[in-house]
């Protein structure tokens, strides 16, 4: 688990996690989440019981907001392109007044992209790094389906996949 007081887009790393249980002077807190992390990290933030288990559901989310009282929960599906295969992995976000959680169960390059946008637009606000986060992950999109193959096998086949697991 990473954690970072993200203020005007610098990052200052935070040893404490109870540091970040009270708004910052200027900024916000950004922690970076393995889904191992979250039974230390649940009680501390109160994060909602079904949210908490959608991150450790096997299963695979549909994009989606849930509002609960002190806290967003957004899933949103990062889309990579390797080897003629789409693979879609969960990101999921909890979104507070000073705060922004970000967990998943693999990589997502977006993640690792995501902090010179931040120091660029000077960000200081979570709902700005989440507003930068979800335009990637959407961008991504255009350039998986456009830097796959056209009438690929793989693509075709992905799309269905995902057409059927959806209706």
């Amino acid at each position: 688990m990473k954690i970072r007081l993200v203020n005007s887009g610098v990052f200052t790393p935070i040893d404490d996690i109870k540091a970040t249980l009270t708004a910052p002077a200027d900024g916000f807190y950004w922690i970076d989440a393995d889904v191992e992390d979250l039974a230390e990290i649940q009680p501390l933030f109160l994060l909602h019981d079904l949210a908490v288990e959608d991150c450790l559901s096997e299963e695979e989310q549909r994009p989606k907001i849930e509002i609960y009282e002190n806290h967003y929960f957004i899933v949103v599906n990062s889309i990579r392109f390797d080897d003629e295969e789409i693979f879609l992995r969960a990101l999921n976000v909890f979104l507070g007044r000073h705060f922004i959680i970000t967990v998943t169960k693999q990589k997502i390059h977006e993640l690792r992209s995501i902090k010179p946008l931040l120091w660029e637009d000077e960000v200081n606000t979570p709902d700005r790094f989440l507003y930068i986060l979800i335009d990637l992950v959407t961008d991504n999109y255009f350039t998986v389906a456009t830097g796959s193959k056209p009438g690929s096998t793989s693509l075709r086949k992905t799309s269905s996949c995902i057409r059927k697991k959806r209706i």
